[in-house]
């Protein structure tokens, strides 16, 4: 956790504390408490369950909770980080619109290649010229990720564009060959 969650945390249970205490101290406290509260629930025979023997006592167990303190709900699905790819903002059409050109015009004539700065750069230019939203300007790190897909993106294209002409020709060529080779026959 860090210190500011551990510091609202022992605010709602009204745990007082110092505003210089460090992250382990803050810790040790909550722990306290939590501790204290844990020990100070309902005894097993009221509520007529069996009990599990209580291992919060032991000094293993101790430290690892102090070293990996494990915010409340940590495990519920709903709380996960992970898994959830494409989440992220996207870039605007008309910035998408404008890296195209930038890139197609580095690669038509190398003397004018865009870098990512460049590209940010001349964004930043027409925001600049109330042509184009500074909101809508993308960071260099993005620019330059994207500048990679859209260059895997092209060379793929590119790759199944050439390979349907050369199998289009292929074919062509094989139907011209089976027809000169029939014609040979039937001269014959």
């Amino acid at each position: 956790m860090r210190l500011s969650e551990i510091q609202n945390e022992l605010l709602q249970r009204d745990v007082l504390f110092e505003k210089n205490q460090n992250r382990t101290e803050l810790s040790t406290l909550l722990q306290k408490n939590l501790d204290e509260k844990r020990n100070a629930g309902p005894s097993p025979s009221q509520n007529n369950t069996t009990s599990l023997p209580d291992v919060s006592n032991l000094p293993y167990s101790n430290i690892i909770e102090e070293r990996y303190p494990l915010p409340k709900g940590w495990a519920i699905k709903g709380e996960q980080k992970y898994g959830k790819k494409g989440s992220g903002t996207r870039i605007a059409k008309e910035v998408v619109d404008l890296l195209k050109g930038f890139f197609h015009t580095g690669n038509a004539n190398s003397s004018q290649h865009y870098l990512p700065e460049d590209m940010f750069r001349a964004l930043s230019e027409k925001a600049d010229n109330n042509e184009l939203e500074h909101t809508k300007i993308p960071k260099v790190e993005t620019i330059q990720n994207w500048i990679s897909r859209y260059s895997i993106a092209m060379k793929k294209e590119t790759a199944e564009r050439m390979l349907a002409s050369f199998s289009n020709n292929t074919i062509a060529k094989g139907r011209l060959a089976l027809i000169f080779d029939l014609k040979s026959v039937f001269a014959s």
